[in-house]
């Protein structure tokens, strides 16, 4: 194991700790494909049991199959999967959102229906870069 992962590692269990997670508590982790969440989830397996959620928005043909792709490298990895599917009107205005209300909403109604209770999610800077942008242009 690399001195960056092991790093990553403890750094994780300090911040479970400072949170005051249980220990040997099941997470929930959002998994959307990309690599910030995909390496948070690894890095919780590593470390306590976790159960990972993907929503398919259906807002673009390929969610599909990123939520299945997910499925398969949690899968190889001996992690408990589940696909979320949002149903619900799709909007034509200020999408990014709607879904994202719509994904927080799917993923908090499946942990409470299991008593699960935390809800990780992982995002890296460019993401409210990102968010700060989209906002300005929606003006």
């Amino acid at each position: 194991m690399t001195d960056v992962v092991q790093s990553l590692r403890e750094t994780l269990a300090r911040g479970l700790v400072s949170l005051d997670v249980p220990r040997g508590e099941t997470l929930v982790v959002a998994v959307s494909g990309g690599a910030d969440s995909l390496a948070l989830a690894l890095l919780l397996a590593s470390q306590c049991p976790i159960i990972c959620l993907t929503v398919d928005h259906g807002l673009r043909s390929e969610a599909a199959d990123e939520a299945r792709y997910v499925a398969r490298v949690m899968a190889n990895h001996g992690v408990e999967h589940h696909i979320l599917t949002w149903e619900d009107h799709k909007p034509s205005a200020n999408v990014q959102a709607v879904a994202r209300q719509a994904r927080y909403g799917l993923m908090a109604k499946w942990c409470q229906g299991r008593g699960l209770r935390y809800l990780v999610t992982g995002h890296h800077r460019d993401d409210q870069a990102e968010t700060l942008l989209l906002r300005l242009a929606r003006g």
